[in-house]
């Protein structure tokens, strides 16, 4: 029969050349691919790399400026603040100041007006004292206007005697004080009313000249002879010399004119 084919004719065909090679060149292929996929992934990552690293960096670059300046404008600030509270502080100090000179100068005035009531005074304010004014005089913020009269005493505390009007303007006066240098007046000391000439060595301090054979206890209350008892300073010590009859009599007041804030005149 003419359809039928023998079956070794069809083993026996030729093949197909180019199919081969076609074969061969995919072979050849997928063997190169695999050998050189190393190398190009390399250079890609490498490529990749490079084009990605300027990005980076300018990120690490921005994150570390923020950084900085979270930094410095963190110090800034604390420094700021610190400045702020040192500043209050200073001011809270001279607040303390003012209020304890003020709460000082109240409880003056009352002890002064507690113990002026069974005299008639004019209460004045020191303006200037012995350190900022002629030696050993005040300045006080009455004069004329409020009834001083030069040559009256002056007195602090209630009844320590501290000197006398020297001269009056309209709205302040000068006072001189009983231990400026050279100044002499009569004094009592003692229980014993040893009376003596006291004269002004400077500064509230005084000196007395008394035979060495009168005792004369150390704190010893000095007083201006009168009808009531004046004190003017206090007995600090004796210096003599067996060869010196004499022996000197140091005194000083009471009170440090230095830092007197009110006195009183007798009208």
């Amino acid at each position: 029969m003419p359809y039928l084919q023998d079956k070794n004719n069809m083993f026996n065909r030729p093949r197909n050349p180019n199919k081969n090679i076609w074969i061969a060149g995919g072979v050849f292929l997928i063997i190169v691919f695999f050998l050189a996929r190393g190398p190009i992934f390399r250079a890609l990552s490498w490529t990749s790399s490079s084009l990605s690293a300027p990005v980076m960096h300018q990120e690490a670059a921005v994150g570390n400026s923020g950084f900085l300046t979270l930094l410095f404008g963190s110090k800034e600030s604390l420094l700021t603040e610190n400045t702020a509270l040192k500043a209050e502080n200073e001011t809270l100090k001279e607040k303390q100041i003012v209020s304890d000179a003020l709460t000082l100068e109240n409880t003056q005035l009352k002890a002064l007006l507690s113990r002026s009531v069974s005299k008639s005074v004019i209460l004045g304010a020191v303006l200037q004292k012995p350190n900022r004014s002629l030696y050993d005089t005040l300045i006080v913020d009455v004069g004329s206007n409020a009834g001083v009269v030069v040559g009256k005493k002056v007195f602090t505390e209630g009844d320590i005697l501290i000197g006398e009007v020297a001269e009056v303007d309209p709205l302040s006066s000068k006072i001189k004080l009983y231990s400026t240098p050279g100044e002499k007046l009569q004094v009592e000391i003692g229980d014993k009313k040893i009376v003596g000439e006291a004269e002004g060595l400077g500064a509230g301090n005084f000196a007395l000249t008394l035979p060495r054979d009168i005792v004369v206890p150390k704190g010893s209350l000095v007083v201006v002879p009168g009808l009531s008892i004046t004190p003017i300073a206090t007995v600090e010590d004796t210096l003599s010399d067996p060869r010196d009859p004499f022996q000197k009599v140091l005194m000083k007041s009471p009170v440090n004119i230095f830092e007197l804030h009110f006195i009183e005149i007798e009208k």
